[in-house]
C-alpha cells in the first residue's frame, strides 16, 4: 500500500474508514473533536505517524497497521495535550523562579564584594 501503490478510489475508501474509526473514537471518549485524519503513505518514514497541529497524519503502508496507529496518535496527543504539556508549562514555570532566585543572589552577593 504504498502511495504510488494506492489507486485514488482504494485510497478514499481507507481514507474513510480511518476518518469512521477516528469519530467512533470521538464519541466513545469525548475528547477530540478538533482532530482529522490524513492518510499519507510513506515507506520512508521512521514513524507509523504523527500528529501536526490538528491532523493526525498516517503513515503505514498497512491498512490493519493504520488503525492501531490511528489510536496510537490519538491516545499520545490527548495524553501530550492533558499531562505532558501542563507539566512542562509547570517546570518552566519553576526553572524561571528559580532562575529568578539564582539570580537575586548572585547580585547581593556582587553587591557585598563591591564594598571591600
Amino acid at each position: 500500500m504504498t502511495e504510488a501503490g494506492l489507486s485514488p478510489s482504494r485510497r478514499s475508501v481507507v481514507e474513510a474508514r480511518l476518518d469512521e474509526e477516528l469519530q467512533r473514537l470521538k464519541v466513545e471518549t469525548g475528547l477530540g473533536y478538533e482532530l482529522s485524519v490524513k492518510l499519507a503513505p510513506n515507506q520512508n518514514s521512521d514513524r507509523h505517524g504523527e500528529v501536526l497541529g490538528t491532523v493526525i497524519y498516517i503513515y503505514d503502508e498497512s491498512e490493519d497497521r493504520a488503525f492501531l496507529t490511528l489510536k496510537h496518535e490519538f491516545i499520545d496527543y490527548h495524553i501530550s495535550k492533558e499531562v505532558i504539556e501542563p507539566l512542562i508549562k509547570y517546570i518552566n514555570i519553576q526553572k524561571c523562579l528559580i532562575e529568578d532566585l539564582i539570580y537575586s543572589r548572585k547580585e547581593r552577593l556582587v553587591e557585598r564584594f563591591l564594598r571591600l
